[in-house]
């Protein structure tokens, strides 16, 4: 299962993922791990208030 798994998905995406026109192509490794020719950033619409409140029930106990 395992092996079918890298062969029949893996392979292909990271083919994709790290082409030459893929979405890292302004990816250049340098010294501190970033380069001065990143992408622009994608466009952002902060979620509206109060999606992401902590359930009533929620496990975790605030300090």
């Amino acid at each position: 299962m395992a092996r079918s798994w890298w062969r029949d998905h893996a392979a292909h995406h990271m083919d994709v993922l790290l082409s030459v026109g893929g979405p890292f192509k302004g990816c250049i490794p340098v010294a501190d791990g970033h380069a001065a020719n990143k992408l622009k950033a994608l466009p952002y619409d902060p979620p509206p208030n109060g999606s992401f409140e902590a359930p009533q029930d929620s496990l975790v106990q605030a300090a």
